[in-house]
């Protein structure tokens, strides 16, 4: 234990040196490289973590495994828990898509939040990029499966659509308002089912 706190207390300093430098226009080059630092507060609870392949969320005081393989920050709260991060990651199954994103969680029920970020396939064919706010999954005790919270608003552009879309409390689609590739504005409200029940303006004649 008091080794690794050594050695995140001199990668801490070896990095505040490196700025410091930095700021004082220094002409000399100078990098440090390293796999991964943990910051800790003053009780020795990890509160970042800065990686080029992040360790599995702690939740409850347990680790998981993750779907991704996220490069970046990770920041965790007062009680350990993971919080959310500033990463970049290919996203599964078949890594398909490039992610970078900045999230941050509900840590109550560890529940996904708030994200910004932009999304790309590997062939650039399709690509998204905005805000998606969730809501919280009710609070259950015991060991948490899912991070996964029901989408409410996503608000940005996908595939050179431009929109804001809201959902019910199910994740279902229920008010779109938007400007397709042709400049063509619209607002649609959905039916439970996703029927489009009415359209301003209505281009039905």
């Amino acid at each position: 234990m008091i080794t690794n706190k050594l050695c995140v207390r001199f990668g801490i300093l070896s990095v505040g040196m490196l700025l410091l430098a930095g700021c004082a226009g220094v002409g000399t080059e100078q990098e440090i490289t390293v796999s991964r630092i943990n910051i800790v507060d003053e009780t020795g609870e990890v509160r970042f973590v800065i990686a080029g392949n992040s360790p599995g969320p702690i939740v409850r005081g347990e680790r998981l495994e993750r779907s991704i393989a996220p490069a970046g920050i990770i920041w965790h709260d007062e009680d350990g828990n993971e919080s959310g991060g500033i990463v970049t990651t290919p996203f599964p199954p078949n890594n398909t898509t490039k992610a970078r994103m900045i999230t941050f969680d509900f840590t109550h029920q560890i529940t996904d939040a708030v994200n910004l970020g932009t999304f790309e396939s590997n062939d650039g064919e399709t690509w998204k990029g905005g805000l998606t706010v969730y809501d919280r999954r009710p609070y259950v005790p015991g060991p948490v499966t899912s991070s996964q919270g029901v989408k409410r608003i996503f608000l940005g552009t996908q595939n050179a659509d431009a929109g804001l879309i809201i959902h019910d409390n199910e994740g279902r689609e229920r008010i779109r308002l938007g400007v397709n590739p042709d400049g063509e504005a619209a607002i649609e409200i959905l039916d439970e089912q996703g029927n489009v029940i009415q359209r301003i303006p209505d281009n039905s004649d």
